[in-house]
């Protein structure tokens, strides 16, 4: 499966001169986006396209490591048959039009031929891949319509196309980096169980994302899932848990979805973390830039006191501990705190903190011993904070002590130094709320890798 993520040769099949086709949109993209492999367009009408030599078809071009087959559903049998005749093994059918569509007849045709002729097929009915590392693009919206994130190691499988092009443009919008994203649609071939277990072994990726509709295989999946999140975490959002939930998952992608408690069953047993929505997607996906913490001891600090209140409360109702500060830690801190500001946790340092008061007492709870992670609650509307607080809070999460979040609620002014910390690794929410479910979520992967270390 290597080879189908770090192709050297692709050629495109259904690559059209109208730009607002899938063929010719992934064409374009990875000729504008930098993938430095060949890079073949089949079409019999034409002999160039966008300044490219055409092929008529698979037949008549050098074998290629991937083909990508965008074509109607009912050409694909044939284009396969096609590659087949070349000695192409693995392909990407982003054509839909089988299962989903109840086609059974096309459907079994396509079938018979990947099982005959033991081909490496992923969808149809799917996006594909975007590999960040190589360039290596298929996914069929255009560069100037959704951005493509910077490398990092966090890679995504997505049974729905939809919700992989939404996790690849919000991820580019925050800066979050990614390795892989797949959406593999229909599964008649490569399904949810393969491909993780691939990325359990791959070193370009640390944390897997997954959204799920259903399963081929539950028992397999359930044991990959087990070996998997021993070594990286992983995180799933599960669909298709009510019953119209089920029935559209089925036109959706042609498969049915299983009961949801056998899934929470799963999820269970392999110390798996989920998703309630993508919203606690992404929270969730922000907070593993960070490392785990050695507990579940919880230091707050802020310059809104009511900031500090709700963070607490919530850190309370998720089980995590607010501990009270060393004698040494509050004696560290004393020299630079005013008198009329209190020296506890949560620590509020009061709307006339500046950012020194906020460097030392960063500084103080990230050495503290009885202190695992870490909740910062900033509102840089207050006219003593400044754009100089980015930099001790990047620089201590780069250290990487222990875990941190940021919480910096407000509007445009607030979003841009959310931004710049996002864009540094840094963890942020609009508020106390969603940090402290994260870190909670990351606290629960923690205490899983402890108890199952072999």
């Amino acid at each position: 499966m290597k080879r189908l993520f770090n192709p050297k040769s692709v050629a495109v099949v259904g690559v059209s001169t109208n730009s607002s086709k899938v063929g010719h949109v992934i064409f374009s993209n990875l000729i504008k986006n930098g993938y430095d492999g060949k890079v073949f367009a089949i079409n019999p009408k034409h002999k160039t396209i966008l300044g490219k030599e055409c092929y008529p078809s698979l037949r008549a071009i050098p074998k290629v490591d991937v083909a990508i087959i965008a074509v109607p559903a009912k050409f694909v049998p044939n284009v396969l048959l096609d590659g087949i005749k070349n000695n192409i093994k693995n392909y990407i059918i982003i054509s839909g039009g089988f299962g989903e569509s109840n086609n059974t007849e096309l459907t079994n045709k396509l079938m018979n031929i990947i099982n005959t002729y033991k081909i490496n097929v992923l969808g149809p009915n799917c996006i594909g891949i975007l590999n960040t590392k190589n360039k290596f693009d298929t996914v069929f919206f255009p560069l100037h319509k959704m951005d493509r994130p910077p490398f990092g190691k966090i890679s995504i499988i997505s049974q729905s196309g939809g919700i992989a092009t939404a996790i690849i443009d919000k991820a580019a919008n925050l800066g979050i980096g990614l390795s892989k994203v797949i959406s593999y649609g229909n599964a008649y071939n490569i399904n949810e169980t393969d491909l993780l277990n691939y990325l359990k072994n791959d070193d370009e990726t640390n944390v897997i994302v997954m959204y799920l509709e259903s399963v081929k295989d539950g028992r397999r999946f359930t044991k990959i899932l087990k070996e998997t999140n021993k070594k990286k975490p992983i995180i799933i959002l599960k669909a298709g848990k009510e019953t119209k939930g089920k029935e559209a998952a089925k036109t959706h992608t042609g498969s049915m979805s299983s009961d949801y408690i056998a899934f929470k069953a799963s999820f269970k047993t392999s110390g798996v973390l989920e998703a309630n929505n993508l919203t606690d997607l992404f929270n969730y996906i922000k907070i593993f830039s960070q490392p785990l913490p050695k507990g579940k001891n919880l230091g707050i600090i802020t310059n809104g006191g009511g900031l500090g209140v709700m963070a607490t409360d919530e850190a309370i109702k998720h089980k995590l501990n607010i501990p009270e500060l060393n004698k040494e830690d509050i004696d560290m801190l004393k020299p630079f705190i005013p008198s009329y500001v209190t020296i506890a946790n949560p620590f509020d340092l009061v709307a006339d903190a500046d950012v020194d008061r906020y460097k030392r007492a960063l500084d103080v709870f990230m050495n503290a011993k009885n202190i695992d992670m870490v909740l910062i609650n900033v509102l840089f509307q207050a006219p003593s904070i400044s754009e100089q607080l980015l930099n001790p809070i990047i620089e201590s999460s780069a250290n990487r002590n222990k875990p941190i979040a940021v919480v910096i609620p407000g509007g445009r002014w607030s979003e841009a130094f959310a931004t710049i910390l996002s864009m540094n690794n840094v963890p942020t929410y609009d508020s106390p709320e969603q940090a402290i479910k994260s870190l909670r979520k990351l606290y629960e992967y923690a205490r899983f890798k402890r108890l199952n270390k072999k």
